[in-house]
């Protein structure tokens, strides 16, 4: 789920939404079981790359948006990493490829949401001019089935 390539200076990870979505909790206990695995793979990252700069990238080519079982688990998981990492200074830029605009509509809707450094980090790239599999789902039940989530996750924070 997690790859990662560096050179001197940065460390370039790789998160694969693809096999998230594969994998992604289903019930509290897998969440936190999730959580846990995150934690240990930045407290590897801390040990060995304690100086470099940081790149986060993950690409959204040929994911279903609707394939996401609870938003409200990833958003758990987002927060508590955040938590976690709050602290750390590394990280140069948050890079998010193949966005259609499902992600856009969902984007605008959290974007005020989002810590005001992440929004100055994150970079948006739109998806190439082939057509990615998660807008054939754009249509209104998608859209609003990922704003109901949103609504109720939000309303129970």
């Amino acid at each position: 789920m997690l790859t990662y390539k560096y050179d001197d200076t940065y460390l370039y990870i790789f998160f694969s939404m693809k096999q998230y979505i594969e994998t992604q909790p289903r019930t509290s206990e897998a969440c936190n079981e999730k959580i846990d695995y995150f934690k240990r793979v930045i407290d590897g990252i801390r040990t060995k790359f304690p100086e470099h700069r940081q790149i986060f990238v993950t690409d959204l080519e040929g994911v279903y948006l609707s394939e996401m079982y609870s938003v409200r688990y990833t958003i758990k998981i987002l927060s508590d990493i955040h938590e976690y990492t709050k602290d750390d200074k590394q990280l140069d830029q948050i890079i998010i490829r193949n966005t259609g605009k499902v992600f856009n509509k969902v984007y605008k809707l959290v974007k005020s949401l989002l810590p005001k450094f992440i929004d100055e980090l994150l970079v948006i790239e739109p998806e190439d001019t082939q057509k990615s599999r998660i807008d054939e789902e754009d249509n209104d039940d998608t859209f609003s089935f990922v704003e109901q989530e949103l609504a109720r996750c939000i309303h129970e924070t």
